[in-house]
C-alpha cells in the first residue's frame, strides 16, 4: 500500500449538490449557480467536473471557472480559456460531464479564489458539479477531516 491514500493528495474541494435547478433557483436573471470557494493558494491545480442528468425541454447550461481576489463570489471574473461549450437538451447533452482543469499558475495575481459558475440559460436541468484539489501545497488537514476535504464528506474508507 502507498504511502498516502488516493483522498490524501486528491482531497475533495468543492461541490455544487445534485438537485433539478432552475433559471429562477440561482442569483441574477439567468440562474446563476456557484460550487464552493476554494483557495487555490492550498493547491497547485485543481478538476472540476460538472455533470448533467434530465433536461427540461429546450434547456441549456454552460459552465466555466470564475476567480476572484477574495471569497466574495459575486466578484468574479470568468478565468480565459475555462469555459466549456453549452450543453444543450435539443443537443441530446442529458447524462454527460463536463470537466475543466485549472492550474494555479493559470489565475491573475491577487486572485486566489476560485468556483465552478453554471448558468442556467433557459428551461430546468438535474445537475451538480465536484471539485477536485491537485497536489496539495500543505499535508495536514487544514479544511476538516483529511486534507482538505469539504466538511461535507461524512466518510474516507481506507
Amino acid at each position: 500500500m502507498s504511502e498516502k491514500l488516493p483522498s490524501e493528495y486528491l482531497p475533495i474541494i468543492a461541490m455544487l449538490d445534485p438537485a433539478t435547478y432552475t433559471t429562477q433557483t440561482g442569483t441574477g436573471s439567468c440562474g446563476h449557480m456557484f460550487t464552493d470557494i476554494v483557495d487555490m493558494s492550498k493547491y497547485r491545480g485543481a478538476m472540476f467536473v460538472l455533470f448533467t442528468g434530465a433536461f427540461s425541454t429546450a434547456g441549456s447550461i454552460v459552465c466555466d471557472l470564475v476567480e476572484m481576489a477574495t471569497s466574495y463570489v459575486s466578484l468574479g471574473t470568468t478565468i480565459t480559456g475555462k469555459s466549456a461549450t453549452a450543453l444543450l437538451e435539443t443537443g441530446l447533452d442529458l447524462n454527460k460531464q463536463v470537466v475543466l482543469n485549472l492550474d494555479s499558475s493559470e489565475l491573475t495575481a491577487g486572485y486566489d479564489w476560485v468556483a465552478l459558475k453554471a448558468t442556467l440559460t433557459s428551461g430546468d436541468c438535474l445537475f451538480g458539479a465536484l471539485g477536485i484539489g491537485i497536489d496539495p501545497r500543505f499535508s495536514e488537514a487544514y479544511t476538516s477531516i483529511s486534507y482538505g476535504d469539504l466538511s461535507s464528506v461524512d466518510e474516507i474508507v481506507t
